[in-house]
């Protein structure tokens, strides 16, 4: 259920609303034509009486006016705003050049709205555009306005056009041809993200990453640079099946702007006859991981797992990984190269997990049988685990065993001939393209679109690759100071301005030491934050101001030359040039008349004066004084 607002006052329950007495929730028929059985329901708050409620998000977007009519907008600015993580984004936007290409190709306004919701999705993990409004308010922006979901609704599906995504992407790639990247190994990733939504024509009913296997599907390709994990460009497939063009119609766009494709790097995704095909043909270059029911991987395993399990001659990585490269057929007559390997140390990790369930299944089975209960075999152990005709379980050793022996072994096919050690090496690579889309999905919160259009499904998978050259860029920074992404995330909150004075904000709050060291990395100083602040200041105050987020312009000193600093003759209190000669002083005043010099001391204490013999030696007693005078009677 959708946030609460318990610490707002309680409203009345609308007209045809409903009161769940289970648990308080209150909720409306969203289709009230149908019978009450078959409608959908949506929660719109949670009761505090029979006749009041405290709302949700969901009645503010439903219930517009009366919701403004119950919580009037209160025009008195923010006391705090955070700007750390505006900050972090703008640099990370400046040094990858990504910030500047928006603005190239969108203008900076619809540049600005497209970082903005980059930079919610980095902080929330979501991109539910519901809790936008609530969540960036306290939130220095790109744009100068925080706008509510249903301006972001029309703005998904509306504000960007295609032709200008598609200039984003070729200005992209220049961009990166730019940076250094010339030739790529290019390691494609596919994502099927639920659509949730029925008028998406993109979609395609299948298996989605929620597990269900009647969702609506969309495939996002990512092309990722694998050796600095950059993403390069990105692709919108139709339905969740991978299309073995989009290979071809990868590498043609890539290579139209001057970046060589050495060859690609595939998962299991991937791996199919036409693909392979496809791939032979066009004479590209490839390692594959194969599927577990491909002739390449259960005939390697049959004949070299016994061969290279735990065998150090076989070893190809320091991470316990053996591996050995034969010729065997990947698919009926499709000789290639493949590689069998032996991951140890995860094998073992996997291998104990599997018989840890297993046997906890198989305890409960027998405690169900002592208490005269019913035996039920959980789905994912009935392949281990049977009941037998008297009533005992029975676990299924021969199938145990196998599985447990097979954990932990893969096997990658290769276009060429390479021994083991090199196929392992160029798929490691691969690993940059897998963190992408665990960022796609964990960190960014894309794992569900909730859109209601073909424009809107590509222009919010646009903005997801957006924020996915952010969050690496940013990824790459705190893997230098050695510090954990989300921890940092959530630490630049801290650094904040105040509401000082009428129409003047103010920094209330510099970087602390961790956030100094990783805003260096994107060229941000303290000092800079002054700078930061005048610009919001300007944007929120006052009507003349640039839609354009600039970087502080910072003063470089320039290096000071060999020899003796030249005069500034625009100082108007010049010292005169020295003249000739020896300067006035006491050298140079007249000698006077010299008197003859004292004679030396001898050696010796001197000798007493005559005034010194003269002196009378004090007596006894004490010296007379005003003690000593007689007293007053």
């Amino acid at each position: 259920m959708a946030k609460i607002f318990r610490n707002l006052k309680e409203i009345e329950i609308p007209k045809g609303a409903y009161i769940n007495k289970t648990d308080g929730r209150v909720f409306i028929y969203t289709t009230p034509s149908a019978s009450r059985r078959k409608s959908a329901r949506k929660v719109i708050g949670r009761a505090a009486s029979m006749k009041t409620m405290y709302p949700n998000e969901s009645f503010k977007a439903l219930f517009p006016h009366e919701w403004q009519t119950y919580y009037p907008e209160d025009d008195t600015p923010e006391f705090v705003v955070s700007c750390g993580l505006y900050a972090l984004m703008l640099g990370a936007g400046y040094h990858s050049g990504l910030y500047q290409t928006l603005v190239t190709s969108y203008g900076a306004k619809i540049a600005n709205h497209i970082m903005d919701f980059a930079m919610y999705s980095i902080k929330e993990r979501s991109n539910v555009a519901l809790s936008f409004e609530s969540v960036m308010k306290a939130e220095m922006c790109f744009s100068r306005h925080i706008f509510s979901d249903d301006w972001w609704s029309h703005f998904f599906s509306s504000e960007l056009t295609e032709q200008a995504s598609y200039q984003f992407r070729k200005a992209w790639l220049h961009k990166c041809k730019k940076n250094g990247i010339d030739s790529v190994w290019l390691s494609l990733d596919g994502s099927n993200v639920d659509c949730a939504s029925e008028n998406v024509r993109l979609a395609d009913k299948g298996k989605g990453k929620s597990g269900r296997t009647d969702s609506n599907l969309v495939g996002f390709l990512y092309a990722v640079d694998a050796q600095t994990g950059m993403p390069v460009t990105y692709f919108v497939n139709p339905g969740g099946v991978v299309d073995s063009k989009t290979i071809t119609q990868a590498v043609e766009f890539i290579s139209g702007e001057g970046i060589s494709v050495k060859g690609f790097i595939l998962d299991r995704g991937f791996c199919y006859l036409n693909v392979i095909e496809l791939l032979d043909e066009k004479k590209y270059d490839y390692v594959m991981m194969l599927k577990s029911n491909t002739s390449g991987y259960t005939g390697m395993y049959s004949k070299y797992a016994d061969t290279i399990r735990w065998n150090v001659d076989y070893l190809v990585s320091e991470n316990s990984v053996f591996g050995i490269s034969k010729e065997e057929n990947v698919f009926a007559n499709t000789p290639k190269t493949v590689a069998l390997f032996l991951d140890g140390a995860n094998g073992s990790e996997r291998a104990s997990t599997l018989i840890k369930k297993v046997y906890k299944a198989y305890r409960t089975a027998l405690m169900k049988l002592n208490e005269n209960k019913e035996i039920v075999i959980p789905n994912d152990v009935q392949q281990y685990l049977s009941v037998s005709n008297d009533g005992k379980p029975i676990i299924l050793k021969d199938k145990w065993q196998s599985d447990v022996n097979e954990k932990g072994y893969y096997a990658i096919a290769s276009s060429k001939p390479l021994s083991a050690e090199e196929i392992y090496n160029i798929y490691y690579l691969r690993d940059a393209s897998e963190k992408q889309f665990m960022f796609l999905k964990t960190q960014l919160g894309f794992n569900a679109l909730r859109v209601h259009s073909d424009e809107a499904a590509k222009n919010k998978l646009m903005i997801a690759f957006v924020a996915g050259v952010l969050r690496n860029e940013i990824q790459r920074a705190c893997k230098a100071e050695d510090e954990p992404v989300n921890s940092m995330l959530s630490s630049m909150d801290r650094i904040q301005f105040y509401y000082a004075s009428e129409h003047t904000y103010a920094v209330s709050r510099f970087p602390s030491m961790k956030q100094k060291d990783l805003l260096s990395h994107f060229n941000i100083e303290p000092a800079d934050f002054l700078e930061f602040v005048k610009y919001y200041n300007a944007r929120a105050f006052t009507a003349v101001y640039s839609e354009t987020c600039a970087m502080p312009e910072r003063k470089q000193a320039e290096p000071r030359r060999r020899g003796r600093p030249p005069k500034n003759n625009s100082d108007p209190i010049q010292k005169e040039p020295r003249k000739r000669g020896r300067k006035p002083g006491s050298k140079n005043k007249p000698k006077e008349e010299v008197t003859a010099p004292l004679p030396k001391r001898g050696r010796g204490r001197p000798r007493k004066t005559q005034q010194e013999t003269e002196a009378v030696k004090r007596g006894p007693g004490r010296p007379k004084g005003s003690k000593n005078k007689p007293k007053v009677t």
